[in-house]
């Protein structure tokens, strides 16, 4: 297995990480027997191979250096210098030539994935085309700044359907809310969209010569991957998958749509920019050039909160080189000195690493090996 300096699963609690039910919750949430059992399961494994090399800077040590000493807690003020000295500024990111960005906010990536449609259109003279998600509420008075603040609430682990897409043919996306599985169309899944199907009930409109706005999702959007490239779907082109609008209910029990005195219910694309991702989807991907914010995902006073230790190890080791790590802003010293794990992880990770020496030493004992 590789290592679990991995988010937990959403909402979840890591299966590391095994404390005594609170006996005070009478009776007992599902999530946390659910938890329990599932503890009790993990903890029959005795067999453990545990791979620790980090294959993504196998070439380059200074950054398998870094992230070691990382994993470890042991980040120095020289690590957090070097790391400063690679800030871009805002007019100076552009995405047409491979970058991607991670963040831990959702709304820092609706706003940066925009931009990157954008630019990264007109870079390759593609048509840019808005499609507003469809919102019909059940009833109450609506005011426009409602309408505009629920439109404006885009898609998160809740919520799957985006208020707003920006799209252009031949950008890259990623889908969010597990499809067709067995096509590997799933949560978190990278394709190219290749094309899209207009629906005659939304018209486009013209907001510049390169840019038209529909009021309403499109009837699909064609996708297509490596792991598509050998379907032949009738009626579609070759290689390629249909993803269909889904609906979607908001209200005011979701934290972020607060402000809604009534249900409405979002109908749109379960599809996203892929350009900027969260740090929690950003996991398992490799780059060769990324674009960082390492701090926290809430804001006390109008300051963000201390970056997430998970977050901070998944950022860093997404990319493949040093040189190829850029900051969106500046690291502040309690977002990285001192930063570590939850001992509580620490303890299942050791508790792996001695199971894992165990394997390793019957599997010696019984003369395989080399």
């Amino acid at each position: 297995m590789g290592d679990f300096y991995q988010f937990a699963p959403v909402r979840e609690t890591s299966l590391l990480i095994n404390r005594p039910p609170d006996r005070t919750q009478t009776p007992l949430r599902q999530a946390t027997i659910s938890h329990h059992s599932g503890c009790r399961l993990w903890h029959l494994f005795k067999t453990v191979v545990l791979l620790e090399d980090q294959l993504r800077a196998r070439n380059d040590p200074q950054l398998r250096a870094l992230l070691d000493r990382v994993r470890n807690g042991r980040q120095t003020q020289q690590d957090l210098d070097l790391l400063n000295e690679n800030i871009v500024g805002r007019s100076q990111i552009t995405f047409h030539d491979g970058l991607r960005a991670i963040t831990p906010l959702n709304r820092t990536r609706w706003a940066l994935n925009m931009e990157a449609v954008v630019g990264w259109a007109r870079f390759n003279k593609r048509h840019i085309r808005i499609f507003v998600s469809t919102h019909t509420w059940r009833n109450g008075t609506l005011s426009p700044n409602i309408v505009a603040r629920t439109i404006g609430q885009g898609d998160d682990s809740a919520c799957k359907v985006p208020g707003v897409f920006f799209y252009a043919q031949g950008m890259p996306v990623v889908v969010n809310k597990n499809i067709y599985t067995g096509l590997k169309v799933v949560n978190g899944a990278d394709f190219t969209a290749v094309d899209v199907i207009l629906d005659p009930n939304h018209p486009g409109y013209h907001l510049a010569d390169d840019v038209t706005i529909h009021f309403g999702p499109p009837l699909g959007i064609l996708l297509q991957s490596e792991e598509t490239k050998a379907l032949a779907i009738p009626s579609l082109p070759v290689g390629t998958v249909l993803i269909r609008p889904m609906s979607h209910t908001l209200d005011s029990t979701n934290s972020h749509f607060k402000f809604l005195s009534a249900r409405c219910t979002r109908r749109g694309l379960p599809v996203v920019p892929a350009f900027v991702l969260t740090d929690y989807k950003a996991q398992g991907k490799t780059f060769v050039e990324v674009l960082l914010e390492l701090r926290g995902n809430r804001v006390t006073n109008g300051e963000p909160s201390r970056c997430d230790f998970t977050s901070l190890y998944v950022q860093l080791s997404r990319c493949t080189s040093l040189r190829g790590i850029k900051l969106l802003g500046p690291v502040r010293q309690h977002d990285f000195i001192g930063n570590g794990l939850d001992p509580a992880i620490i303890d299942g990770m050791q508790r792996l690493k001695n199971l894992a020496a165990e394997t390793r030493r019957l599997y010696e004992d019984q003369g395989f090996e080399k």
